[in-house]
């Protein structure tokens, strides 16, 4: 994840240019505290996907 401060995107272009820069989400910091994280559909769909094969994968893993 790529961090940045909000002074470095203090407009709704610059936020946007760097979240289709990253294959990652990105953190937006005000006053050091996280205030937004932001990042591309195809991102967040590829988090969906690889947080459900981990839980298949915990579930298989189980014995009863």
């Amino acid at each position: 994840m790529k961090e940045y401060s909000s002074e470095e995107l203090n407009d709704i272009k610059s936020l946007i240019a760097a979240v289709h820069a990253e294959d990652d989400p990105i953190v937006v910091f005000n006053a050091g505290e996280e205030c937004l994280v932001a990042m591309r559909p195809a991102i967040f769909e590829r988090i969906l996907v690889e947080g459900a094969q981990v839980a298949a994968e915990d579930r298989r893993s189980l014995r009863l």
